[in-house]
């Protein structure tokens, strides 16, 4: 793996001990624009100042605070932070296991790979037990560690011969649905069925390597031409018209005649 390890751990289970690295699993990719003076299209600087008096304010004098009241802080020091920080340790301890099914994908945040770690031991018999006993029951383990003075919840799943180790967010992080006011609405059964015709007909395998981002590709072209010199137009936005209201039988029938007619023509 040519990629450098982020932490080592050691995975816990019940007198099992798993040796392994964590790597990472994902990356946002972006473009990142800067401030420019229009005048000579020099980089703006961003400074710290004052919202009372508007005086600058030099990093030796700014503090860190949370608002208890409207206009109240209490300050926090970095010595009092560190104090309040997780003891660093290598343990990653499995709780318990659950279905992969059974967990909420609004709770998923952050996925790594975890690879046997040599350096601890040679013998990658655990990791190969733990990777194929996990892929065999579909089971995730949720487990608990701290890297890098951070407590972190995750599930722990075999994926593509791999165990991925994937970062839970808290209940509280999640908007409730009921934070939603959805109106209730009666389907008939005839609408029904054709909507499950519909989502049977489109149902296929997913590909994930068939889905790529179209803004990102669109704008590294458009900055390569502009800067080459080129004289580029910037293409007007499309408005979509709305269609008359039908009755959602008949948006439904014509939506699987159209699909029914592109399968006969590409056949």
């Amino acid at each position: 793996m040519a990629q450098r390890a982020l932490w080592k751990g050691i995975i816990q289970l019940g007198d099992v001990r798993v040796p392994v690295k964590f790597y990472t699993a994902s990356q946002e990719i972006r473009l990142e624009f800067k401030l420019l003076h229009d005048a000579d299209h020099s980089p703006v600087r961003q400074e710290m100042v004052c919202s009372v008096d508007g005086v600058s304010v030099p990093p030796e004098h700014q503090v860190k605070g949370l608002e208890v009241a409207d206009g109240e802080y209490v300050v926090v020091t970095a010595e009092e932070l560190e104090a309040l920080e997780p003891e660093s340790a290598r343990d990653v301890k499995v709780h318990l296991f659950v279905k992969r099914e059974e967990l909420d994908a609004r709770l998923f945040d952050r996925p790594y790979y975890l690879a046997p770690d040599a350096d601890v031991s040679r013998d990658s018999t655990p990791y190969a037990l733990l990777l194929q006993a996990l892929a065999a029951t579909g089971c995730a383990g949720i487990a608990q560690w701290t890297m890098r003075k951070r407590s972190y919840w995750g599930a722990l799943q075999a994926i593509d011969g791999v165990l991925v180790m994937m970062t839970l967010r808290g209940k509280e992080d999640v908007i409730p649905t009921a934070a939603f006011d959805i109106p209730p609405a009666t389907v008939s059964e005839r609408e029904l069925q054709l909507a499950v015709y519909l989502i049977d007909a489109l149902s296929g395998e997913f590909q994930a390597d068939a889905y790529h981002p179209v803004y990102y590709p669109r704008l590294r072209e458009f900055v390569a031409r502009k800067a080459a010199g080129e004289a580029v137009t910037v293409p007007e936005a499309t408005s979509v018209t709305p269609t008359p209201e039908q009755e959602l039988t008949e948006v439904l029938e014509a939506s699987i005649a159209r699909m029914k007619e592109g399968r006969k023509r590409a056949a």
